[in-house]
């Protein structure tokens, strides 16, 4: 699957906009005329079947937005074309009646392409995931629950930089502190006091304590209170028909004092029960490989990447997700809690996953790294800006605007430094605004201190504000890291 193109007449700071996603084709939508146009000199460096664009410009430029209009193209009122690839041929698929164009139309009631996409965004909301895309998220509980329905029937999953691939998961029921904490942090002060009264009576991991939990876990506190009497609470669930499953679910709790750590391939079933919906939230997890290294010890950036990786892996290669060869993945600022070693690898750690199968992937990054752009030629890059008031008649002040010269030079390759300072992404330099102050500062001390020693009437003056300024300023001089701005 190759995104090729999208036109949309509106969607938030979008208006009346193109963008060519593919650096093989030139496409073009003129509001009735879709034409598509091979670049005959156009060499792929990526793996074969394999493609990759980056989407970049500041906050506010249209990023995310270009993105979540994918996402929603087929709930669009407003005009929209997306032209896409996919096994050698072209589609378009439009809410427009009367367009014309040689690429064959996607049949398909609500387009194909929708169901092609695996999207991912640290800031989703629930509402997402009632479509009809794949969502990848990077919780614990998304890599547990990945794992455990069908990574470990296949072993090809690497990552270049490090394999890490667990075999085992340790559960352990939660403290009496943590289980108040989750399930009372929001009250006011007096209910606080009250509730956590209840949990100290109740005896730490008793039968009392659990009932007490999925009793404010259904129902919170609620306008009348809370039913405090452990007798009381055993026949509210045995009159809701819920006892049993309560019973049941206490004694895999108790289970686990003489056992919490599970192989996830043989006892998948009795880790089923710990990771539901139902108890998720009582147990904490960690994962641990045959080297004995613990998910847990795995730096932020590892465990971001894992988890990212993990689950393109397992779109890819599991019957579980139906429609899952050929996908379009759409990734919003994927570099996110990745350490700069980590956003140098994240292309290269992609390209590992990806080549290994004989399927179409496009990865479309939002992105505001320089260390992901190094890696991809300028063709692959879209680069936005928004519009400046007045600037165009027919757009609003803030509106996303394409750039077609883009960088001024190649980014395939290119110093960070250089990337840099091209201004795109660091429009005024790249010293930190602190620093770039106090040296402006020094810069005038120094100025004022000439004047004052060419003009003798203010000799008087100069001593007293030099003797005053110069040791804060030499302190700050000889810090500079910059050896040329030490010349100053």
């Amino acid at each position: 699957m190759e995104l090729v193109y999208l036109w949309v007449e509106e969607y938030k700071n979008i208006k009346q906009q193109g963008f060519n996603f593919s650096p093989r084709f030139e496409c073009d939508f003129d509001g009735k005329d879709l034409t598509i146009a091979e670049k005959l000199n156009y060499s792929n460096i990526f793996p074969k079947k394999l493609q990759i664009t980056a989407i970049i410009g500041e906050n506010g430029s249209g990023k995310s937005n270009i993105l979540k209009s994918i996402l929603q193209v087929s709930d669009f009122t407003n005009k929209f074309v997306i032209v896409y690839r996919e096994n050698d041929n072209y589609y378009y698929y439009t809410n427009i009646t009367e367009l014309r164009t040689i690429i064959q139309k996607d049949g398909a009631t609500n387009g194909h392409l929708s169901k092609s996409i695996a999207y991912m965004n640290y800031e989703q909301g629930k509402e997402l995931f009632e479509r009809t895309y794949k969502v990848i998220e990077t919780t614990k509980k998304a890599v547990i629950y990945i794992l455990i329905k069908n990574i470990q029937e296949n072993k090809q999953f690497a990552i270049s930089s490090f394999m890490y691939l667990p075999n085992r998961i340790e559960i352990k029921y939660k403290s009496q502190k943590d289980l108040q904490y989750r399930f009372v942090q929001d009250e006011d002060s007096e209910i606080l006091d009250y509730l956590r009264e209840q949990f100290i009576s109740a005896g730490e991991n008793s039968f009392h304590q659990f009932l007490l939990t999925k009793y404010l876990s259904y129902n919170g506190t609620g306008s009348g209170g809370i039913i405090e009497n452990e007798q009381e609470l055993i026949s509210y669930f045995k009159t809701k028909g819920r006892l049993e499953n309560l019973e049941d679910g206490y004694k895999k709790i108790i289970q686990l004092d003489s056992k919490n750590i599970f192989d996830l391939k043989e006892e998948k079933n009795e880790i089923e029960f710990y990771i539901s919906d139902n108890y998720f939230s009582y147990f904490d997890f960690d994962l641990i490989d045959n080297k004995d290294r613990k998910y847990n010890s795995l730096s932020t950036g590892e465990q971001v990447i894992f988890a990212q990786l993990v689950q393109m892996f397992s779109f890819i290669n599991n019957n579980f997700y139906l429609n899952n060869k050929n996908l379009l993945f759409l990734f919003d600022e994927p570099e996110l809690n990745l350490h700069p070693q980590w956003q140098k690898q994240y292309i290269q750690e992609i390209i590992t996953l990806l080549k290994t199968t004989n399927q179409e992937y496009h990865l479309i990054l939002a992105s505001h790294s320089p260390f992901l752009i190094s890696d991809l030629p300028k063709e692959n890059v879209i680069f936005l800006d928004k519009y400046k008031k007045d600037e165009d008649p027919n757009q609003k002040e803030g509106n996303c605007k394409v750039l077609k010269d883009g960088l001024k030079k190649q980014t395939f390759g290119a110093n960070i430094h250089t990337l840099l300072s091209d201004g795109f992404f660091m429009q005024d330099g790249l010293m930190g605004e602190f620093a770039k102050g106090k040296i402006e500062a020094i810069k005038k001390f120094y100025e004022k201190v000439t004047q004052f020693k060419n003009n003798p009437k203010k000799q008087k003056k100069y001593s007293c504000y030099y003797e005053k300024k110069k040791k804060e300023f030499q302190h700050i001089h000889s810090i500079i890291g910059e050896p040329f701005l030490k010349t100053i």
